[in-house]
């Protein structure tokens, strides 16, 4: 049996539901006032009550794996042995969940008036429920949410000062007796009166009977600590993170941690909020007292959760972000318009996290899992609110204590870099890791290639390829490229802040800059319909003397409608920046002149797009250094530059550009080139274009044009020819950049066919206008198997799960293959290509290959299965069966070249955070450690080789493949 207390800060919750009785005659419900115990008394109502209720579920779902497990086993008949453990278990996970005071100190005459809440709620009728959640509550909602957060209630004035002290109130008189002994004990500190009450839980935490003055440290196998600001304060963190630290669970929420005095961005992206935190972590005093504990878990609301791992020196050994990729923290319920909000948020999380707690009593923690259960929670209390019930609100416990148990929603997950003692912020900040490129910081040892699987994956099967990755869709423009994604949010923000201001004084300007083909103006034009704005065009480039005051006209008619437009001036930087000086005005004053007299703008937003700078940074003229040699050729070139330096400040271009308050850099669908410092492209000696091989995104970029254009849809998948894809995702260059590319697809589609195909292509010479020369050669390359892999993957992920779940042990990804993070899908995806080449490893004896099933009939079956598990004797002894043991040498040979490619390194104890592992190391390798330990791979761990193979018939019939003997 184990016994939990949930203790700590408690409240009284005044609710008052709004009705709509407005006289005694009206036939409607009136308003109603009812008060709930609140606190930790929520929290321990909601745990108590799931627990119940989950509680034979569990058991059964356990009775069901121990049969399945016994028959993987080859043991079917084993129900008796089943029944026997599942009741050993059943007393094990008998559970007496327990509030950690008296009833009576909620006593209305006793309870001080300060620690009581006031809200009101009104009821929502008819909103849209999210499609997650459909399916358990309907397609349309109804529920009581909060219109005012009224607050606490009102304490004692302190004589001769303004502050308030809250009213006494001596805990003590209501805690349980001191023999109580528990195995888990969770503390929710509100920072009220609770952390500072010693008396309060001194007896759950010690043992003082051998001495008054002496505290003995009980033994406690888990203590989970809820915590609000101010953190780390109070004689219970005190104790906790001293005495307890190796099996403290600390719980809290980024709102909390930013009213301490720390640096963490919001509303920009996942990445950049996730390092900001952890450095903050580790570096921050005001915060760093957090990681002594075990277990560190913070909340984005119910969008996220970063949470680290402790070692027990204090060092952090794991640090993981589980996110929704479509939003950042709180733009879930914005974007889903809901109207009003909860309070008790942390408590459904806190609930749900304890539910994780549960099941590692049998299964051990899955704490990624865990967290999933927990935002899910959240979501759904967010939606359902105090009840559907118009005449009779309550707070939902049924409900969320269904979706702790069977949570609705599903999250990404990412690993989080750990800084280093030796980066400042600034070293550290600046190493733009992303999700998208591997949950990894590049490796200084392995330049990393071109997401090109990533690419063919997502032109081929849409999104869901892509789930594990934050992404910005805007209208029609969908990014998974972090840095467009934080520089299109940081456009957003502005905009919003701008449209806010009631009479501002002048136009917000903003720049747009990108080569040539790179989509700035698709970009410019669905962010205008995102925010659903007037949108104006006007090309620089083709106007005369006089056309500009024009312009502005039409922009003042068009604010005097009463909405802001989207002003769009494209190619603003061409006539030599001749239109730059007359902008200035405009932009700073929020006037234009008209002959002699001065017009008003108004409110409007003015975006700017270079034609002839391809960044923001090279936009404009660098001052040039003064030629070291005096050779001619260096002295005219610097004269030419210094000439046109003059030039731009002449014509004011500084000017123009410290009034821009915001920028865009597109990218489009070619890798970006390297530009040298006056903004040109940058060639070799032999005059080829350098290129960024930092910018391994492209590929991905491209696949969101191809599909695109194709007009596919979310997870619509895209019929085309592997040869052809290969070599749209692969070519070195499109001539005119997203222009070619439309050209190409124009060409490809066919009106009676739904198949791009290679025949479609047009004659060489068209495609040597709209591509590099190299396409013609990445389209013959046969990549057939390839392709087929991305099918095979997920069949193999599966597999690995039913083995772990059949054997009992822990798989870190028990989850969907979608939500998969990418390092962990290429890898699945290096394994499916491995299959033929396992397979070859019984050339000569046995020809085996792969080939669609509706195929097979084409080729000599063969019995797989028999062939591994065939009994082989040597001098009147059974060996190994030398099939299975040539394959199982080859798959491991595999998988330590892909780990080693990816440059991760042996070590006895496995750190996937570091890219250290155990099994990287031959197959009948004996590694030497510095202690003089000999290691090698264990039998345990080559198991796992073979049980890969002997899955192979299942994993390839799922995927739609068979083996065959393949005769030359």
């Amino acid at each position: 049996m184990t016994k939990i207390i949930i203790t700590g800060d408690v409240a009284l919750d005044t609710n008052i539901y709004n009705g709509n009785r407005k006289s005694p005659e009206t036939i409607k419900y009136g308003t109603k006032i009812k008060e709930s115990k609140g606190g930790s008394h929520l929290l321990y109502e909601i745990v108590s009550k799931t627990y119940k209720k989950a509680n034979p579920l569990f058991l059964e779902k356990l009775r069901e794996a121990e049969v399945e497990r016994e028959k993987q086993k080859g043991n079917p008949d084993k129900l008796k042995k089943v029944n026997e453990k599942v009741e050993k278990l059943e007393k094990l996970t008998t559970l007496t969940c327990q509030f950690g005071f008296q009833d009576k100190i909620f006593d209305q005459r006793s309870f001080p008036s300060s620690l009581k809440t006031y809200a009101t709620w009104g009821f929502i009728e008819k909103f849209k429920v999210p499609k997650s959640y459909q399916n358990v509550l309907g397609t349309e909602g109804n529920a009581w949410k909060v219109t005012e957060m009224i607050g606490w209630g009102h304490g004692n004035k302190i004589l001769n000062s303004n502050k308030i002290k809250p009213d006494e109130f001596q805990l003590n008189k209501y805690t349980l007796p001191e023999d109580q002994n528990p195995e888990i004990i969770v503390f929710d500190d509100g920072c009220n009166n609770f952390r500072n009450d010693t008396n309060a839980w001194s007896n759950l935490l010690y043992d003082n009977s051998e001495s008054l003055d002496k505290k003995k440290p009980r033994e406690i196998a888990q203590i989970i600590l809820k915590t609000a600001y101010p953190l780390c304060h109070g004689n219970l963190f005190k104790d906790l993170s001293s005495d307890f630290k190796n099996h403290l669970t600390i719980i809290t929420s980024i709102d909390e941690i930013r009213k301490e005095d720390v640096l963490i961005s919001k509303g920009v992206s996942w990445e950049q909020t996730a390092l900001d935190l952890v450095y903050e972590l580790q570096y921050n005093p005001a915060i760093q007292r957090l990681l002594k504990c075990q277990l560190l878990i913070v909340n984005f609301q119910s969008e996220g959760a970063l949470y680290l791992e402790m070692s027990e020196s204090g060092e952090i050994k794991k640090c993981r972000l589980s996110f929704d990729p479509e939003h950042l923290e709180g733009e879930w319920a914005e974007k889903e318009k809901f109207e009003g909000k909860v309070f008790g948020l942390m408590s459904c999380f806190t609930a749900a996290i304890m539910y994780g707690y549960f099941e590692a009593m049998i299964e051990g923690i899955n704490i990624e899992a865990t967290i999933t259960r927990a935002l899910s929670t959240t979501r759904r209390y967010k939606i359902v609110g105090h009840g559907n019930v118009e005449s009779a609100p309550e707070f939902p416990f049924e409900s969320i204590c269904s979706e702790i148990i069977s949570p609705g929603s599903k999250y990404a997950s990412a690993f989080v870099p750990i800084p280093w003692s030796d980066k400042n912020r600034e070293e550290f900040l600046s190493q733009n890791w992303t999700i998208l490129e591997g949950n990894y910081y590049p490796s200084m040892n392995v330049k990393q290639e071109p997401l090109f699987d990533a690419a063919f994956r997502l032109a081929l099967y849409g999104n869901k390829e892509m789930a594990n990755t934050p992404f910005l869709k805007i209208n029609g423009l969908t990014t998974y490229d972090r840095r467009e994604i934080e520089a299109m949010r940081n456009v957003k923000n502005l905009i919003g802040d701008y449209l806010e201001e009631k009479k501002p004084g002048k136009p917000l300007s903003l720049g747009v800059f990108g080569m040539p083909g790179s989509g700035k103006s698709f970009a410019v034009k669905q962010l205008a319909k995102s925010l659903e704005l007037p949108f104006l065009e006007f090309n620089l480039s083709q106007f005369n003397d006089g056309d500009l005051e024009g312009a502005f006209h039409l922009v003042r008619d068009k604010v005097l409608e009463g909405t802001p437009p989207i002003v769009f001036w494209d190619e603003f930087d061409s006539q030599a920046y001749k239109w730059l000086q007359y902008l200035l005005a405009p932009m700073q004053d929020g006037k234009f002149q008209a002959g002699q007299l001065i017009h008003p703008i108004g409110k409007s937003i003015f975006i700017f797009a270079g034609g002839t700078c391809y960044t923001y940074e090279t936009f404009g003229i660098q001052k040039p250094g003064k030629p070291v040699t005096n050779n001619q050729i260096d002295i005219k070139e610097y004269e030419i530059i210094l000439n046109n330096y003059n030039d731009f400040i002449l014509k004011k271009g500084p000017d123009f550009k410290s009034r821009l308050s915001g920028y865009l850099n597109i990218q489009g669908p070619n890798q970006l080139e390297m530009l040298d410092a006056v903004g040109n492209i940058m060639k070799d000696d032999n005059g080829k274009t350098v290129y960024n091989v930092d910018d391994i995104q492209y590929p991905v970029r491209r696949a969101l044009f191809i599909r695109g254009l194709c007009g596919k849809k979310d997870n619509e998948e895209l019929i085309i020819d592997y040869g052809l894809l290969h070599a749209l995702i692969k070519t070195r260059k499109y001539t005119h950049g997203s222009r070619s590319l439309e050209k190409m697809i124009n060409y490809l589609s066919t009106k009676n066919g739904s198949k791009l195909q290679r025949s479609n292509l047009p004659s060489v010479t068209i495609l040597n206008m709209l591509v590099s020369k190299d396409f013609i050669g990445l389209l013959d390359e046969d990549k057939f198997f390839e392709f087929q892999a991305f099918k095979i993957a997920p069949q193999i992920h599966q597999n690995w799960i039913k083995i772990g779940d059949t054997q009992g042990w822990k798989l870190e990804y028990h989850k969907d293959y979608n939500f998969l993070p990418s390092h962990m899908k290429d890898e699945n995806i290096s394994a499916a290509r491995r299959i033929q080449l396992v397979l070859d490893a019984l050339i000569p004896e046995k020809h085996l290959s792969i080939v669609p099933v509706n195929e097979a009939e084409f080729y000599e079956k063969i019995d797989f299965q028999q062939l591994i598990d065939k009994k082989e004797i040597e001098n009147n002894q059974q060996v190994e069966n030398k099939y299975m043991n040539l394959m199982a040498r080859e798959e491991h040979k595999g998988w330590v070249d892909t780990k080693e490619k990816a440059d991760w390194k042996f070590s006895k104890d496995r750190n996937d955070d570091k890219k250290l592992h155990n099994c990287i190391i031959g197959w009948d390798e004996e590694k030497t450690l510095e202690d003089g330990t000999v290691v090698k791979l264990s039998d345990k761990d080559k198991d796992k080789d073979k049980d890969a193979i002997k899955n192979y018939p299942v994993i390839l019939k799922e995927a739609g493949f068979v083996i065959i003997i393949k005769k030359f």
